[in-house]
């Protein structure tokens, strides 16, 4: 059976609402892939619907029960909804399994969430050893930066600022998540405009993920979620 989701995957004007519209009735009959399944939770979790996501998660791991990618896809919706201990413990199962699984990786944000903030380092350093990805000096300024460890959060920046500045990198949506966490509201929220505009993978999240918890109180950041198609 082909997946639903391979074609939504290269529909770069859709929102959330229109996902769960087409995909909901096929999932539901289970005319769907393991991948429709967890692509609807995801988009469900995108609206705040958790017990919704949570199901969809459950189908998809009955249909593939040894992914990863569910697996990881399931704490990311527990990280969502602010389940950071459940969370913690599904990251760390898949990271066991694949230590250098990128989705994974987000059991960072979760660490933080719980004032993990040395075990957030631990696991970054433990995947700059495996794949030195710009990714991890974004994620290391949002860390230092909810630390309050202000020049370590400052030297990350700045380092993510030079690779993006010669290497060809999509770096809004990593120099949002720095500026995110690090109180810079103003140069966060013009990346993540700029990343909506190109139809970045972390717009469905914009209304739920925690790091843009800084951000929610400002009309710009509020606007992108309402032109992201997420509930209110």
């Amino acid at each position: 059976m082909r997946s639903l989701s391979s074609t939504l995957g290269a529909w770069e004007h859709r929102d959330c609402s229109q996902v769960i519209f087409l995909l909901q009735p096929l999932v539901t009959a289970g005319l769907c892939t393991s991948a429709d399944a967890i692509l609807l939770g995801i988009e469900f979790a995108g609206e705040g619907r958790f017990d919704e996501a949570l199901a969809e998660s459950e189908r998809a791991r009955q249909l593939d029960p040894l992914s990863l990618i569910i697996a990881a896809d399931n704490a990311a919706i527990l990280y969502f909804s602010r389940q950071y201990d459940r969370s913690i413990k599904k990251f760390r199962a898949v990271l066991d399994m694949e230590p250098d699984f990128p989705r994974a990786h987000m059991v960072i944000f979760a660490y933080v969430g719980k004032g993990k903030f040395t075990d957030a380092i631990a696991q970054i350093e433990s995947w700059r050893r495996l794949d030195d990805s710009p990714w991890t000096w974004a994620i290391e300024a949002y860390v230092n930066g909810q630390w309050g460890h202000t020049e370590q959060a400052r030297r990350a920046v700045g380092k993510l600022e030079q690779l993006a500045k010669f290497q060809k990198l999509d770096s809004n949506p990593m120099l949002a998540t720095a500026y995110a966490g690090t109180g810079k509201t103003d140069a966060a929220v013009a990346c993540l405009q700029k990343a909506f505009a190109a139809h970045a993978n972390i717009v469905p999240t914009l209304k739920v993920d925690p790091i843009y918890d800084s951000l929610r109180s400002d009309p710009r950041f509020q606007d992108l979620v309402r032109q992201a198609g997420l509930a209110q």
